[in-house]
């Protein structure tokens, strides 16, 4: 996930919620709008395109590296979120923009204003531009609301279009809001980072279910012929492991099952407990509430 802030800087976060490498980025200022994803480099690799309020337009690789060039500057304040498309065909996205003096602006992948552009409106431009082959002639238009109370359509002269996209016109292009059309994400070269999930439920439990269990995942991590096996540790408010859990099976998909009770089998007071999953070396953690019946 990627977003930006008030404060000008923009983060990029991975599903477990830590940064990814290269990020978080700064910018010239608040970036308040909607990223963009797109391959603007031709690498097969989308890169984070973001609009500032202060006109300022940025390109950053995946790994939070500026593309040369960027960034680009519009000659008024960006309140519109930018859309980031391919449109001669070439492997590289154009990036276009709307601004509040009216003007909406297409910059090439190499970060150069595209012949006949910007084009202006007679008002501001703060909803995000819209490009496909809409009239199915071979080419991209590109399509913007104004606050002259218009909607602009124009061609994007020399555009080598696709076959248009279903379900174009949409906000940001798609129900991802991605921004982009024929957008490929494409895993970023690298060794596979191992890591473990585990999530437990019903959470809280106890009141009507006699058991909580703890469906475990683990990725990346090399499986030994005799398959995985690991624990699940159970804690108290005071840091105490109350009961112990032998986790054990083959695959990335793993579960285990907690009744409320520790080592004894003598069940536990209502509260909330802490759990640690450790499966093959890697651990992950969570809390749960435990409803004593």
């Amino acid at each position: 996930m990627f977003v930006g802030d008030a404060d000008g800087y923009l983060y990029g976060v991975d599903d477990l919620g830590s940064f990814l490498s290269g990020w978080p980025r700064s910018a010239s200022s608040s970036v308040t709008r909607s990223l963009a994803l797109g391959d603007v480099d031709g690498d097969s690799i989308p890169d984070v395109v973001a609009a500032c309020a202060d006109g300022a337009v940025y390109a950053w690789t995946m790994t939070g590296q500026l593309l040369p060039g960027w960034p680009v500057h519009a000659d008024g304040p960006v309140s519109s979120s930018p859309a980031v498309v391919d449109l001669d065909g070439d492997g590289k996205c154009e990036v276009t923009v709307g601004c509040d003096d009216g003007d909406v602006y297409v910059w090439s992948s190499s970060a150069v204003a595209v012949a006949g552009w910007p084009r202006s409106t007679g008002g501001a431009v703060k909803s995000s531009p819209c490009l496909d082959d809409f009239d199915a002639d071979g080419q991209f238009e590109l399509v913007v609301g104004s606050d002259d109370g218009k909607v602009h359509f124009w061609n994007v002269v020399g555009s080598d279009a696709p076959d248009a996209v279903p379900g174009w016109p949409m906000y940001r292009h798609d129900a991802y809001r991605t921004g982009n059309s024929g957008l490929k994400f494409v895993t970023p070269p690298g060794p596979v980072k191992a890591r473990l999930t585990v999530a437990a439920g019903p959470n809280p439990f106890g009141g009507g279910a006699a058991a909580v269990t703890f469906r475990i995942s683990v990725a990346g991590a090399q499986e030994t012929p005799s398959g995985r096996r690991g624990r699940l540790l159970i804690y108290d408010v005071a840091g105490r492991a109350v009961a112990e859990i032998p986790v054990s099976g083959a695959g990335g998909e793993l579960t285990a099952t907690w009744d409320g009770g520790n080592e004894s089998s003598r069940k536990l007071g209502t509260g909330v407990y802490a759990y640690t999953a450790e499966i093959d070396g890697l651990k992950a953690e969570g809390k749960l509430v435990f409803l004593k019946r």
